[in-house]
């Protein structure tokens, strides 16, 4: 009884730990704490002709093709315009007058990554 209670027990703390280092990889690399919606959003775009797929809703984050021109069209198509002289870093802004929208930009071989900031 003892030893079938110590391998239940070695089991499931070896899930957890597999879950909860998913979790985490998922924040790291995705900026989201919801892995499906990061593996999916990944996939569709590297496997698929999806262009961009958000994963987040609140802050915004997208996963999309690995093209900083990509970013401009998409914030042109909201009504936003690039403002060049207030870019810091990966942190491109846009502006449509009277709304201003801080996107951090990164980019791999496999995709790009947008966040908005708060």
């Amino acid at each position: 009884m003892k030893k079938k209670t110590i391998i239940i027990i070695s089991v499931s703390l070896v899930i957890v730990s597999l879950i909860v280092s998913a979790l985490l990889i998922s924040y790291n690399k995705f900026g989201t704490i919801n892995l499906f919606s990061a593996v999916n959003g990944y996939f569709r775009v590297v496997n698929t002709n999806a262009q961009a797929v958000t994963i987040q809703k609140d802050p915004q984050i997208i996963i999309a093709d690995p093209d900083e021109s990509l970013l401009d069209r998409h914030m042109e198509a909201l009504g936003y315009e690039r403002v060049e002289d207030k870019q810091l870093g990966t942190v491109c802004v846009f502006t449509n007058g009277t709304d201003e929208q801080r996107i951090m930009y990164s980019q791999n071989k496999y995709y790009s990554l947008w966040q908005w900031q708060q």
